[in-house]
């Protein structure tokens, strides 16, 4: 092999909401619709080394990875790779980067030994990820926008329903209380086996805004009617979590009340990325995008340093892996 470089760059998960969870085995659970964005992105890089070596954002995560696919793939044997993560979006704001970061370890990995592509249906599953929303697995393939039904079985991945493009000129405005975090781990498996069964006429409504507006919209390029479906959908999807969160459909009074603020600038497509805090905005144009920002940082006032504000096209095409041989 000689002296292999392998560099993977996957970008960001937003997730508009779930279709449906608590109901009876056999029928679909979770589902829901998202896309993904170039930025915040990951990017990490395997070179050969004579120890195995992990260092950059999330480490930890990056060595449990390795050590599990150690486990599976080399019996246990220790994998003498460095591996730096150069840069990965925060934790547990809503953009899905757990996901991103164990597929692109595993992949790079792969890519590294010179191994056979494992299905990314299968990645998933053999690492733990899209226990309940497959959109960041189906995302870090295809990117652009994602929707799926759900499963109705543990330990199965819930299939694609469909894929679509997402207009290149269409920009998105990130923005979250830089202190914050939604809930994740065992708080979050707690809350999903004690919450209240989302209704059938619930999940069928969510379905067909889905399928009959947000589709639509985006096949004409309408970003208007898509950001209205999106925001409706997010409410309805939001509303399902009233008994956790505290700003009625978003995590927080203060998130609810940006979202208002976005409304009241004209913002259509304004909702909450999965737990949140994570807040998106759907506007027609890097020239939009920069200006809605602005206004809204002066409408809302918040302080600078309390506010991170990131802004991104949609990515169109996936995790990219580049492979360098010397």
């Amino acid at each position: 092999m000689g002296f292999r470089t392998v560099t993977i760059e996957a970008p960001s998960r937003l997730h508009f909401g779930l279709m449906s969870f608590g109901g009876p085995a056999g029928q679909l659970s979770f589902g829901g619709v998202g896309l993904m964005v170039d930025r915040p992105g990951l990017r990490l890089t395997v070179r050969p080394a004579k120890r195995l070596a992990v260092s950059g954002p999330m480490a930890d995560r990056v060595q449990n990875t390795i050590e599990t696919w150690s486990r599976h793939r080399r019996k246990g044997q220790t994998i003498p790779v460095e591996l730096h993560v150069d840069r990965a979006p925060a934790p547990h704001v809503g953009l899905g980067s757990g996901t991103q970061l164990v597929l692109s370890v595993v992949r790079a990995l792969e890519m590294f030994h010179d191994e056979v592509e494992t299905p990314i249906e299968s990645l998933a599953a053999e690492f733990g990820r899209a226990k309940r929303s497959a959109i960041g697995t189906y995302g870090f393939k295809l990117g652009g926008f994602i929707m799926e039904h759900g499963r109705r079985e543990e330990g199965v991945i819930a299939p694609l329903a469909c894929h679509y493009d997402v207009p290149t000129e269409w920009q998105f405005v990130l923005f979250r209380p830089i202190e914050q975090q939604g809930l994740s781990g065992a708080a979050e498996q707690d809350w999903f086996a004690k919450a209240t069964p989302v209704s059938a006429e619930t999940t069928r409504w969510l379905r067909e805004k889905a399928e009959q507006e947000m589709v639509p919209a985006l096949e004409r390029r309408d970003v208007d009617a898509f950001g209205e479906a999106v925001y409706e959908y997010g409410l309805r999807a939001g509303a399902c979590f009233s008994g956790k969160l505290k700003g009625g459909s978003f995590a927080t009074p203060t998130l609810a009340r940006w979202v208002s603020i976005a409304r009241e600038l004209g913002v259509r497509g304004i909702g909450q990325s999965s737990w949140g805090p994570t807040l998106f905005a759907i506007l027609p144009d890097a020239n939009a995008a920069r200006r809605f920002a602005e206004q809204f940082v002066e409408a809302a006032r918040v302080p600078a340093d309390q506010l991170r504000i990131e802004f991104s096209p949609a990515n169109p095409s996936g995790a990219t892996c580049v492979v360098e041989d010397d």
